[in-house]
């Protein structure tokens, strides 16, 4: 994963889910992990981070994921 990619997720998941007024914890009560993991992945320390984890994040923020190749 490229820097801006690794960046940028995290970034945008963690202004998503502080725009929706949800806590860090909340989020992993959310997706059933530990709230550490959660934690991880809106740091950008999870490296594996696959397209149906990204889904069921996005979903708990009533949101939708929509992916693009440019």
């Amino acid at each position: 994963m490229d820097g801006y990619l690794k960046n940028a997720i995290p970034m945008m998941l963690r202004i998503e889910r502080e725009n929706k007024g949800l806590s860090a914890p909340a989020v992993a009560k959310a997706l059933g992990i530990p709230y550490q993991n959660y934690w991880r992945i809106e740091r950008g320390e999870r490296k594996n981070l696959t397209i149906s984890t990204l889904q069921k994040i996005v979903s708990i923020f009533g949101r939708n994921l929509d992916v693009n190749f440019i």
